[in-house]
């Protein structure tokens, strides 16, 4: 046996042998780093290649639903066509030899419902597995907001379309009130133009000058750039005339031999002036405006419409259709419809030419006219205040000055 002190001096050899024997580490800093981008590496492929598994998982769910509907509908037609034929046989009024027949329709339906079975069993295995469960509601989630957004833009042009109906009714109204008040202005017009010649012969047939007093408003019948006077201005100025004034109260006396012309002379001019303010200060003017006003107001709804639904219009040149440009389309059409405008497709002359939709007017009428100018005028291409940028860029309404 080994005394203490041998077995302690034994020990003690071994701890300095063991302490020598240590060996230095295998991997270096660098090494330890590369092997971390390694293993990051990796993982990343493996959240990428599960991410694609689960997209193909989701894919195949899709598809299968699909399917299934295809084939319950199939299914659908099958059983009633089973049905109906299972009934004329037991009726016995099947032909005979067509049992054949209603087998394999038979069998379609049983090979219909083992497929759909199949399919309804993968679906609820990829609906057991909670990722590919939690994609498939958001996606139904997303689903369900994008046809939610899409029918509230249906239901919402639909109504502003109809409400184009109106719009263009009241164009259409405008146009004929303001067709026939300029039509009445000519004929107005025209007779006055008649009655002032008579009142200008008259004048010169009295071949004297009326004038008032300077301290009255100034009359000359000679002078056409003066008003001419009315008759009861000339009866009075009649009275005022003393007995000196011979030839000039004979020059008053022709002119109210023709009373009646010069009445309807100042009727005329007096209707005249009112027909021409209804054109320009009413008609043209606060109508029209008031008439914008409340277009531009139903494309602002068209603009909150399209606000609302969050749908984003592409750009001009992509041709895309939003909400906006749609009602605005339509509104127009619906104008240019009544102002007699036709679309007739038009072929190119060359072999391979690509047809155009041009615009045309085959049976035009004033009314069909006044129609296209009141529009043309509102609308205003290339003016900032032209209903046309309403398609484009959502309008604000003017405030009064």
């Amino acid at each position: 046996m080994l005394d203490a002190d041998t077995a302690r001096g034994s020990g003690g050899k071994r701890e300095v042998t063991a302490s020598s024997e240590m060996k230095k580490p295998d991997l270096s800093i660098t090494d330890i780093r590369g092997a971390a981008d390694e293993l990051r590496k990796k993982v990343i492929a493996a959240r990428q290649h599960k991410e694609k598994d689960i997209e193909r998982k989701v894919s195949e769910h899709d598809q299968l639903r699909t399917e299934i509907l295809s084939m319950r509908q199939l299914l659908e037609t099958a059983q009633s066509t089973r049905d109906y034929f299972t009934a004329v046989q037991q009726a016995g009024e099947l032909p005979a030899g067509s049992e054949v027949q209603l087998s394999e329709i038979e069998a379609t339906v049983t090979g219909l419902e083992a497929q759909i079975a199949e399919a309804e069993r993968r679906i609820n295995v990829f609906g057991a597995q909670p990722e590919i469960l939690d994609r498939i509601h958001e996606a139904a989630s997303s689903m369900r907001d994008g046809e939610i957004k899409e029918a509230t833009m249906k239901e919402g042009i639909e109504s502003l379309t109809k409400g184009n109906d109106a719009l263009a009714a009241e164009v259409n109204a405008l146009a004929q009130e303001l067709r026939e008040t300029v039509e009445e202005h000519g004929r107005v017009t025209e007779e006055f133009q008649m009655a002032d010649k008579g009142i200008r012969e008259l004048i010169k047939k009295a071949g004297v000058g009326l004038v008032y007093d300077k301290h009255g408003p100034t009359m000359k019948l000679l002078d056409y750039g003066s008003d001419t006077p009315t008759v009861e201005q000339l009866e009075q100025r009649r009275g005022q005339l003393g007995w000196t004034k011979g030839k000039e109260k004979a020059a008053v006396d022709i002119v109210l031999q023709h009373s009646d012309e010069l009445k309807r002379y100042h009727e005329l001019r007096a209707s005249q002036q009112v027909l021409q303010d209804k054109i320009w200060k009413e008609l043209r003017t606060k109508r029209r405006e008031a008439l914008k006003t409340r277009i531009i107001q139903h494309m602002i709804k068209a603009w909150e419409l399209h606000e609302q639904t969050g749908i984003e219009a592409k750009s001009y040149e992509q041709n895309a259709i939003h909400a906006p440009e749609t009602v605005f389309k339509d509104l127009e059409t619906k104008v240019k419809a009544l102002g007699g405008v036709k679309l007739v497709e038009r072929r190119g002359k060359r072999p391979g030419d690509v047809p155009q939709m041009i615009e045309e007017v085959p049976n035009d009428t004033p009314q069909k006219t006044a129609i296209r100018d009141l529009w043309s005028g509102m609308k205003e291409h290339g003016q900032e205040d032209g209903i046309w940028l309403t398609s484009y860029s959502k309008p604000k309404i003017k405030s009064a000055k």
